[in-house]
């Protein structure tokens, strides 16, 4: 990593922080900019390029959400990071929300520590720059980002509410008549079971759950703004029940490692949309991409490998990208961006690594959006970032080849 090119900026209202801040870090060989307030910082922020901010979570006039808030909205290229002492879980809730905040390091914090997180997210940067060129060409192509749909916000303004009513989120999704059609095809397919037909929405959600129901909508409503013109060897409906299988077998192997209720909730989310970049590209430069699909079909290269030789970016980046633009949870944005090489991601993103494992199980057992060349089977490193070991793989390998027998992902 070529240290000098980077610039770091601190921010704190205790003198004495930033100087240890600055003595801990002077040795690293980047630039430090050092602020007193939120309001020096934006202003630091406007006069030169910063790759990382390290902000304060508590502090008077503009705390560190407010201020890593604004730094999200005109500067999202740049890594916010927050140390707190502050434990209120309120407001580090509404930081994570506000600002996006890529890490909370808790004070006091540990010296090595701090440096390895600055030096990952830093290096997470040098990686993605030579994709920013490709990635900006392909939204140039795209035009103005699209909007999500309004019944996305109604049914997730009802979700988190403290006891959502199942009948009011019902009749959201009745004003979307193809969005309610998807429901009641995914509630009525194999992998659910039902021994009576589901005929109504409601019952639908039922049946489905609310997480699941979230994620569909979400999914369902990016499905729809992307409006997809012909591309030679592209299917909408292939992408379609890849993306909700995986978000479903994402689902299950949390299950499986005991994950909590939440945790499980992001991985049917992650699942769903990891291939958000695919519908980007295929909306975007449909001719460009009917070429990548017709090398990736040749079976000489991985998917990922043919983005990057012919358009300068790969499918992860752009949906990672999108994800965050419509700022969804940055712990999803950053699933998707990383799904295709977990390992590589920083501080090992679990998720990233749940996905991509869901990811290759399914490829390699035919539920795919497209042949291509087999995914290598998920290594011991993948399997230790998870707490899995190999006979557990195993025990969801053959649980999958059974559901696949019983046609349960060739409803949806």
């Amino acid at each position: 990593m070529n240290a000098e090119k980077y610039t770091v900026l601190l921010v704190d209202d205790e003198p004495h922080v930033l100087s240890a801040l600055r003595r801990l870090l002077r040795k690293e060989g980047w630039k430090l900019l050092l602020a007193g307030s939120g309001q020096e910082g934006l202003k630091l922020l406007a006069d030169n390029p910063v790759d990382l901010v390290v902000s304060d979570m508590r502090m008077p006039h503009m705390d560190g959400a407010v201020f890593l808030g604004q730094v999200r909205r005109q500067y999202p290229q740049v890594t916010r990071l927050v140390l707190t002492g502050y434990a209120e879980r309120e407001a580090v809730q509404r930081a994570f929300e506000q600002a996006g905040i890529h890490e909370m390091i808790a004070k006091p914090w540990d010296d090595e520590e701090l440096k390895g997180i600055l030096r990952g997210f830093l290096r997470q940067q040098e990686s993605q720059e030579h994709e920013a060129r490709g990635l900006h060409a392909i939204l140039s192509h795209l035009g103005p980002l699209p909007v999500l749909p309004q019944v996305y916000f109604e049914v997730r303004d009802l979700l988190e509410e403290g006891e959502p009513s199942v009948e009011a989120i019902a009749r959201a999704i009745l004003r979307e008549p193809v969005m309610a059609a998807k429901l009641l095809q995914v509630a009525n397919s194999t992998f659910f079971g039902q021994r009576r037909h589901v005929e109504n929405v409601a019952r639908a959600v039922t049946v489905l759950g609310l997480a699941l129901v979230h994620g569909l909508v979400l999914a369902h409503s990016i499905f729809q703004v992307l409006e997809i013109r012909q591309v030679e060897g592209f299917s909408h409906e292939a992408l379609w029940r890849h993306s909700l299988a995986c978000g479903l077998l994402a689902r299950q192997i949390a299950q499986r490692l005991s994950w909590d209720q939440q945790e499980q909730e992001a991985a049917i989310l992650a699942g769903l949309l990891h291939d958000l970049g695919k519908l980007v590209l295929a909306s975007a430069i449909p001719g460009r991409y009917a070429r990548v699909i017709r090398q990736v079909r040749q079976g000489k290269h991985s998917f990922t490998a043919v983005e990057r030789d012919l358009l300068g970016v790969t499918h992860a980046a752009v949906g990672g990208h999108l994800a965050e633009w419509w700022n969804l949870p940055l712990s999803l944005a950053e699933a998707i961006r990383w799904h295709c090489r977990p390992i590589a991601s920083p501080q090992l993103n679990q998720l990233a690594c749940l996905i991509h494992l869901a990811d290759v199980l399914l490829h390699r057992h035919g539920i795919a959006d497209l042949p291509c060349v087999l995914p290598a089977a998920p290594s011991l490193p993948l399997l230790d970032a998870l707490g899995m070991e190999v006979r557990e793989l195993d025990s969801i390998t053959a649980d999958l080849k059974q559901r696949i027998a019983r046609k349960e992902f060739s409803s949806f």
